[in-house]
């Protein structure tokens, strides 16, 4: 029989009440010996703790159990092969072997310095977590000033911009190295079919009954034809067959008024940041980060 072991949910004194009265501790007449056994065993017992994902925890050291959201990793690939001018932007440190090592883990490898990376990316985001701030003004983003969000995304990491607001820098900052300006994407047959999605949804949310602002916005609208334009482009691989960008574009526009007027998406989520605050998928959303 062997020495007893902490439990998880047990206090070092509750631990040492147990250790003392176990029926193999018996073997030792003396107190003080059993004693001796019984915090050695404490301190074994926290050596071996993996303080993960904060100290004092001791879950499995993985992705899955990390405090911190991962990034879109197909999306982060397709930059590293797309549009390499980008990726060499920042990170090139530390970035490029924890790009590597976000994809082995990811594949389920298990290795000393996988674990050790995924111990370090969580407290690599803390220190970078406001990396990426300056976009939320009117700041544009260039080769020059965009290195500290490729850098979270090398990292497998969502900074304060979250994963929408990072997936935007880098679509502006390739369309701007393509020599594409924002409004080419918007051609007047596009404009003239989100100016009638926009009519029609406000006009049929004015029926019902919701808890949550419904009506939508032809700016709005355009933000997330671009942004599905911009997934087009970046992640083909999630694009259905004998889809063209604008249709893509189109396509998301329908999902996001879908989920503005019933509360919930058909499909995967996204553009969550444009839904009102009350709207349920959002509330929904805070209450998981509580």
């Amino acid at each position: 029989m062997p020495i007893p072991t902490k439990q998880t949910d047990e206090t070092n004194e509750e631990f040492i009440e147990r250790c003392m009265s176990d029926e193999f501790m018996k073997e030792y007449d003396d107190n003080s010996q059993r004693l001796a056994v019984c915090y050695a065993q404490l301190e074994d017992d926290e050596e071996r703790q993996t303080d993960f994902p904060n100290k004092g925890d001791d879950k499995k050291i993985s992705l899955r159990n990390s405090d911190e959201p991962q990034f879109d990793y197909d999306f982060a690939k397709n930059i590293k092969e797309q549009t390499p001018e980008i990726w060499k932007a920042g990170g090139n440190i530390r970035g490029n072997e924890a790009f590597m090592l976000w994809g082995r883990a990811r594949d389920g490898q298990d290795t000393e310095a996988i674990r050790e990376w995924i111990k370090e990316r969580e407290s690599w985001i803390k220190r970078h977590f406001e990396d990426g701030k300056q976009f939320k003004g009117d700041t544009e983003p260039n080769l020059s000033n965009v290195g500290g969000v490729v850098a979270q995304i090398k990292w497998g990491t969502i900074g304060t911009l979250g994963e929408q607001g990072m997936k935007d820098v880098i679509l502006e900052l390739t369309k701007k190295l393509e020599g594409k300006k924002e409004e080419n994407q918007v051609t007047a047959k596009i404009k003239k079919a989100l100016e009638n999605k926009v009519e029609k949804h406000n006009e049929e949310i004015k029926e019902l009954d919701l808890a949550w602002n419904g009506r939508t916005t032809y700016a709005e609208l355009v933000k997330v034809f671009e942004r599905g334009v911009g997934a087009y482009n970046t992640n083909p691989g999630s694009v259905r067959p004998n889809m063209t960008p604008e249709s893509w574009g189109l396509a998301r526009v329908n999902s996001f008024l879908f989920a503005l007027k019933k509360g919930r998406f058909q499909g995967g989520k996204h553009d969550t940041d444009l839904l009102p605050n009350n709207h349920p998928v959002k509330r929904m959303e805070e209450i998981i980060d509580l």
